[in-house]
């Protein structure tokens, strides 16, 4: 966003000029910049949402018929980074009775990731072993 000459905000964009070739504008230049520094920047700590299983109650039954974990599934991709998880599987029937005259039985099939905390790498802190020479005097 730029002022013009008239004091009001103006967006500039890549645009055809009247040659027909494409103008790179400076607002173009401004994000290629932003772009750069973003990668620059130090990495935010990334926050995951646990998984809030549903819970039987009134009128609903959960019933887990049977659950799978793959350990480690992150590393089944091994071009794509990310963050160490375990990815669970669950079959689940869910019972319906809330209607005394109709009971619904749903099957569900539940896929979700369990994240792990990630290793925080060692940091080493070196010590450094002051050599001190003790000089003796010689008195003739």
């Amino acid at each position: 966003m730029v002022l013009n000459s008239c004091g009001y905000l103006v967006k500039y964009r890549r645009r055809r000029g009247a040659t027909g070739k494409i103008q790179l504008t400076p607002l173009f230049f401004l994000g290629r910049i932003l772009l750069k520094l973003k990668r620059l920047m130090a990495p935010k700590k990334k926050e995951y949402v646990d998984v809030v299983l549903p819970v039987s109650g009134d009128g609903i039954d959960y019933e887990v018929i049977s659950r799978k974990v793959t350990e480690n599934a992150h590393n089944q991709w091994p071009d794509v980074k990310s963050d160490p998880y375990d990815e669970v599987v669950e079959v689940r029937k869910k019972t319906c009775y809330g209607n005394p005259e109709e009971v619904f039985e749903t099957y569900e099939t539940v896929r979700y990731r369990k994240y792990r905390p990630i290793p925080e790498l060692p940091t080493e802190v070196k010590v450094e072993k002051q050599k001190v020479k003790q000089e003796s005097k010689v008195e003739s």
